[in-house]
C-alpha cells in the first residue's frame, strides 16, 4: 500500500509480486513437498495497491484530475482521504483472510523458511551508492510533495516537484550518460498521462460536461 500511494499500483504489484513470486518458488508445503501458491498473496497485493492507490493525491490518474481540478492540495487530499482507505484495508483483509482461509491454513516446511531467511537480497543490488542515492531522491520528492501543502499564498504544482525528483533521478542515480539513460523510460506511459490530463482539461475549459453535471 505504501509502494502504491506514492509511486504507482502498477509499478507497486510489479515490484513486491516478483518478490512473491520468487518466495513462493522456495517455500514448499510441510505435507507434500510442494511450492505454496503464490494467487492468494499475489491477489491481496493487487487489492491492497489499489486501496493505497486511493491515499495520495498522484498515485492515479483520477486523484491528478479530481486534485487539480477542485485545488485541493496533497496533505488535504491524504487527510480526506484516510478514513476510505483505512476502513477499505480492513474490510479487504477480513474477506481475503476468509475467502483464502484454506490456503493461510497450510504449514510451511521450516527448511524452505530457513533457504528463504539465507538468501542475501545484496547479490541482485548491482550498485549500493545508486540505490541509497534512489532512496533519497524518493523521499525528497514525497517530502517536496507535502511540504508543497504548507507553500501558502506560493502555488507549487506536484508536478514540477515530480519533475524535479525524475530529472535529478536521471543525473544521479544513472549509472549511464543521460541520454542512454533516457531510452529505458517507459515513453508510451509518460505520453499516455501527458494525453489523458491534456484532453480532461480541453473537455473541462469547453465546458463538455456541463450538460451531464447540470
Amino acid at each position: 500500500m505504501t509502494f502504491a500511494a506514492f509511486l504507482d499500483a502498477y509499478m507497486a504489484i510489479i515490484i513486491i509480486g516478483t518478490i512473491t513470486l520468487v518466495s513462493s518458488n522456495i517455500l514448499f508445503k510441510e505435507d507434500d513437498n510442494e511450492p505454496i501458491n503464490p494467487k492468494p498473496f499475489l491477489l491481496a497485493e493487487a487489492l491492497f495497491a489499489n486501496v493505497g492507490g486511493m491515499l495520495t493525491r498522484v498515485a492515479s490518474p483520477p486523484n491528478l484530475i479530481l486534485g487539480a481540478h477542485f485545488q485541493i492540495s496533497f496533505l488535504e487530499f491524504s487527510i480526506a482521504m484516510f478514513p476510505v482507505v483505512f476502513f477499505s484495508a480492513i474490510g479487504t483483509f477480513f474477506v481475503l483472510k476468509i475467502f483464502f482461509k484454506k490456503d493461510l491454513a497450510i504449514k510451511i516446511s521450516q527448511d524452505s523458511i530457513d533457504q528463504l531467511m539465507n538468501l542475501d537480497e545484496s547479490n541482485v543490488i548491482r550498485d549500493p551508492k545508486l540505490l541509497k542515492r534512489a532512496i533519497l531522491i524518493i523521499l525528497l520528492t514525497i517530502l517536496g510533495f507535502f511540504l508543497s501543502s504548507f507553500a501558502g499564498s506560493i502555488k507549487i504544482e506536484l508536478g514540477y516537484i515530480a519533475l524535479a525528483g525524475g530529472f535529478s533521478a536521471v543525473a544521479l542515480v544513472s549509472s549511464e550518460k543521460p541520454d542512454k539513460t533516457l531510452h529505458h523510460i517507459e515513453w508510451s506511459v509518460v505520453f499516455f498521462y501527458a494525453g489523458l490530463l491534456t484532453m480532461v482539461g480541453l473537455v473541462e475549459e469547453a465546458k463538455l460536461l456541463e450538460p451531464l453535471v447540470y
